[in-house]
């Protein structure tokens, strides 16, 4: 049964604010938030095992930021990050993310 997950906007501005990753913004589609659900306890050695090809991840807070230079279709980490996160999250592309942001701006 899938989840739902609501993100307020102080927690989602804050999300933007803490990227360590803005030099990857300039393509979108390679650069990912995983919004976690709780505050994860992840196994770091599994995790940095999965990268490859100049992948990159940092957590802050409640986020994973995630940079695929080569894609996440093509990442070992983006398909099997979330079971070494520790906790369910959603992730979305700085596209989504930029997106979202604007409407967030708008109300």
């Amino acid at each position: 049964r899938p989840a739902c997950q609501v993100i307020g906007a102080t927690a989602f501005a804050s999300a933007l604010r803490h990227d360590p990753f803005r030099d990857a913004r300039e393509t979108p589609k390679l650069l990912h938030y995983f919004f976690c659900v709780e505050t994860p306890k992840p196994d770091r050695e599994k995790l940095d095992g999965l990268l490859e090809g100049g992948e990159r991840y940092e957590i802050v807070g409640k986020v994973m930021y995630f940079h695929a230079p080569d894609g996440l279709g093509r990442s070992k980490f983006g398909s099997q990050a979330e079971k070494h996160l520790g906790s369910a999250a959603t992730a979305r592309n700085f596209n989504t993310v930029a997106k979202l942001s604007e409407m967030l701006d708008a109300t």
